[in-house]
């Protein structure tokens, strides 16, 4: 098994990136399944500093009001924390066995940290029993 998260977008706009030549989208309250690697790339997933990943996104400055100078866009924090990480959980069960309730947008806790959806194949995640927060 791959070393795979969920990404989960809780800010109102669209997202998109790229990691080892894949693009990925994440559109708002939709869950993305990405590699860990791709996850620390995209939003210094498990980084304590995520300077560079603001800095690369061009979340980390604004200009001034008197547009002179650039200084800090506290924003940016913000909707790098509204991305959220989740890891999926496989489970085992007879393959007559009724299919578990999926798991909602609702049932997800609110944002701790950073996350994001992929444009390429993945492969059925029916065995997904459901989404925990990462700790």
């Amino acid at each position: 098994m791959r070393n795979e998260i969920f990404v989960t977008n809780r800010n109102d706009f669209h997202h998109s990136d790229s990691f080892d030549g894949v693009e990925y989208d994440f559109p708002p309250a939709e869950r993305v399944i990405v590699p860990v690697d791709a996850a620390v790339h995209m939003f210094g997933f498990n980084q304590p500093d995520k300077s560079s990943v603001l800095a690369r996104l061009g979340w980390a400055w604004r200009p001034s009001p008197d547009g002179k100078k650039f200084i800090e866009d506290e924003d940016g924090v913000k909707r790098l924390a509204r991305f959220v990480f989740t890891k999926a959980v496989m489970i085992e069960a007879p393959v007559d066995a009724p299919e578990p309730a999926p798991v909602g947008l609702a049932d997800m806790p609110e944002p701790a940290t950073v996350a994001a959806v992929s444009k390429r194949k993945t492969p059925p995640i029916d065995f997904l029993a459901s989404a925990t927060p990462l700790v």
